[in-house]
């Protein structure tokens, strides 16, 4: 999305607002010992740097992110010795509101990854869009965080091209009431206290009209700004109470997206969420080798050391190309239909690999068919085809005596595909819509 400064500095406003509460809120929890003046002119100094560093770069890179720290850390004249030390960032700390400290996010978070969730604040009620790129986690981490809070209920909205107003509208209704007071009629949560957070999936998957505008997203829009909207069916204006919003997109620039309207993130600021940094992934991979090892306790202390080594020594191009032509071809080559576009694709895929990878023996690696399963040992590694058939060929007598009479016939073409399908069963949310002729052996596909 293009940068724009309305929203930045909304954003800004709404951190500092949340910033100056964080006062308050705490005399109130430690009344006997209430923020003393010394700590708390450490927290204003410091606090509005990591307001600005997000504010304005929310919609960026971690590089980006990561050059606008060094620059407020250098030009600030506040004292930030943490943050001199080798790989240290300002997105990467907070401000402590008891002692005026600067405090790493890394210490507050368990399991998931630290980019993602800094900002996020349960008390602000401000809508919030994630944007990243397929695999960057902007969806499962908005589902991940939103599901903790206590105080709030998440219904999800998939987005898709044809989306309306109508359906918002029907969310409403299953999940939300009116009542009428003195003041108006509201819409708010049927349980008393709760929250409830409308989570738009994929937001700007909707198409635009011959004026350029998404009709559900202006929706949303006048829902954020206006506070309500006028019911349909008697032209009554309908308050909204104790709802808010939150979505996950793709940038505009990937085919079939459309960029959000200014207007609308002017109300919602807008998070950049890239891949993985480097102390996220030590951190992702500690968590999950120190879970592992718990089964063994003679060598949990070497969970750290199994984080930090980089067995990039042993790999090998050799290896490493048909793992990226085998992605390729699930993710071009399987939407095809003709076989003139599947022998286009791999073609293409060929010559890519030519063109980088240069010192392969393009011949070994490339060879078809490419596959990879995890039936013949518990790694997903690259299988022969032969060796597979044979696996195939025992396994489906059990398949032959529970669901058919007769047995099935194992070509070439039925094994690609049962792999296909079993690649999809095996990732988390995975889905898959099977397309062909009656009779073509779709369900026996899909069984086997």
């Amino acid at each position: 999305m293009e940068f724009t400064i309305a929203p930045a500095v909304s954003t800004l406003f709404a951190l500092i607002n949340k910033m100056i509460g964080n006062v308050p809120d705490h005399n109130a929890r430690h009344s006997n010992f209430p923020l003393q003046q010394e700590y708390f002119n450490a927290y204003a100094k410091k606090h509005p740097l990591v307001a600005i560093v997000w504010a304005f770069t929310q919609d960026s890179e971690i590089d980006r992110r990561a050059k606008m720290a060094i620059f407020l850390r250098d030009h600030s004249g506040i004292n930030m010795s943490p943050l001199h030390e080798p790989g240290a960032s300002l997105v990467d700390y907070d401000v402590q509101v008891s002692t005026g400290d600067w405090a790493a996010w890394q210490t507050s978070v368990l399991i998931v990854e630290i980019d993602s969730h800094q900002v996020i604040a349960s008390d602000v009620h401000k809508p919030l869009m994630l944007c990243g790129l397929p695999g960057s986690g902007n969806t499962m981490t908005l589902s991940s965080a939103m599901c903790k809070l206590s105080n709030m209920d998440v219904v999800r909205l998939n987005f898709s091209s044809a989306t309306t107003p109508e359906l918002v509208l029907k969310k409403f209704d299953q999940h939300c009431g009116y009542k009428k007071t003195s003041t108006g009629i509201f819409l708010a949560p049927i349980q008393i206290g709760k929250w409830i957070v409308i989570f738009c999936n994929e937001i700007n998957l909707p198409a635009a009209d011959k004026y350029g505008t998404q009709k559900v997203i202006s929706f949303l829009r006048q829902l954020v700004k206006g506070g309500g909207f006028w019911r349909p069916s008697d032209k009554v204006w309908i308050k909204l109470e104790r709802i808010q919003f939150v979505g996950a997109c793709n940038p505009p620039t990937d085919p079939g997206w459309v960029t959000l309207s200014p207007r609308f993130l002017l109300h919602a600021p807008l998070v950049m969420v890239d891949y993985s940094g480097e102390a996220s992934l030590k951190q992702i991979y500690r968590t999950f080798n120190r879970a592992v090892l718990k089964v063994l306790p003679s060598r949990c202390g070497h969970a750290e050391p199994l984080t930090l080594a980089m067995p990039l020594e042993t790999l090998s191009l050799e290896g490493l190309v048909p793992v990226w032509a085998h992605e390729a071809l699930r993710l071009f080559s399987d939407h095809l239909v003709s076989e003139e576009e599947k022998q286009w694709t791999d073609e293409m895929i060929d010559s890519t690999a030519s063109n980088y990878f240069h010192n392969i023996n393009q011949q070994e690696a490339l060879t078809r068919p490419i596959l990879f399963s995890n039936w013949t040992s518990k790694y997903y590694i690259s299988v022969d085809r032969e060796e597979l058939q044979e696996y195939s060929k025992a396994r489906l007598w059990v398949f032959y005596e529970e669901e058919l009479d007769v047995p099935l016939v194992l070509f070439n073409n039925v094994l690609d595909h049962v792999l296909r399908i079993d690649r999809v069963f095996q990732q988390v949310q995975g889905h898959l819509l099977l397309i062909g002729v009656s009779g073509s052996g779709k369900g026996r596909a899909e069984c086997t």
